[in-house]
């Protein structure tokens, strides 16, 4: 009910307002406290009963609702429409400053909070319009597992089998979108896995700027191209970024360390070639 209210005008001192994503992200937080607060009243076991289903969700809607309407649904609308403006105006320069931002950050912790609350920001700009944002953000999702993959591929002395295997899954699951995949080798080895896909999905989000490109779905990876626009950019913008994240952790990741057992095994190899010898 609150969302609904956030993203319907509302009649303030005669002037329609709506918020929009930044008013519906506000109440949302302000339901959880409020509702967690109310569950630790203590009330006779009669209104225990209708508690969850009645008392609470009436209340907080009511007091929320007020308080939205009458204290911060004008100046929240106000930043929204401000935020609105700057992002329809975004071009040129501007436009690769937020594909550089959005390709930083988007997937710092791989599907994580900060990567839902950068889809949350484009997923509101879609709301009012604006798809060149998501379009970027769909590139950066794709862009971390696929580079790993790749970089396994390419570097394949650097990674042991199981870590190889892993990658296939994981370029698959960029491909359709989902850079979940990518976890187990940021946790395995984070300060070289990092640098790589941060760079990696800002160079590619960066092209889709240059390329303009639009994504008019809440998902990304290959499996969305048929509502891409300027499909060829961002196939290009996944593939190099994909590209340039392989590259730079195969520059930073060492060589596999030899176990005993190969050291041992290389030891009498050359000891038999030096007797025949």
């Amino acid at each position: 009910i609150l969302g609904f209210l956030a993203n319907n005008p509302v009649t303030v001192n005669d002037v329609e307002v709506k918020s929009g994503f930044l008013g519906a992200m506000l109440l949302g937080v302000a339901a959880g406290y409020l509702v967690k607060w109310m569950k630790k009243w203590k009330v006779s076991k009669t209104i225990k009963t209708i508690l969850p289903i009645l008392i609470i969700p009436t209340i907080s809607v009511f007091i929320l609702g007020l308080i939205y309407i009458y204290v911060v649904a004008t100046p929240l609308a106000f930043l929204m429409n401000g935020l609105t403006s700057i992002m329809s105006s975004l071009n040129g320069s501007s436009a690769i400053l937020l594909a550089v931002f959005i390709g930083l950050f988007g997937e710092v912790d791989m599907g994580g909070p900060i990567t839902k609350s950068v889809s949350m920001f484009t997923l509101a700009l879609m709301n009012e319009g604006i798809y060149e944002p998501n379009g970027m953000f769909r590139i950066a999702v794709a862009i971390p597992p696929i580079g790993i993959f790749l970089a396994t591929l390419f570097f394949k002395k650097k990674f042991t089998e199981g870590d190889r295997d892993a990658a296939v899954a994981a370029g698959i699951m960029g491909c359709i979108g989902i850079t979940e995949g990518a976890i187990p080798f940021v946790v395995s080895d984070m300060k070289r896995i990092l640098p790589s896909t941060m760079i990696g999905t800002a160079v590619g989000c960066v092209i889709g700027a240059i390329g303009n490109v639009k994504c008019y779905v809440p998902h990304g990876g290959f499996v969305v191209l048929p509502v891409v626009d300027n499909k060829l950019w961002f196939i290009a913008a996944i593939i190099i970024g994909s590209l340039v994240t392989a590259l730079i952790l195969g520059f930073l990741k060492p060589a596999l360390e030899e176990t005993p057992a190969k050291k041992k095994n290389k030891s009498q190899v050359a000891d038999l070639t030096k007797e025949k010898a």
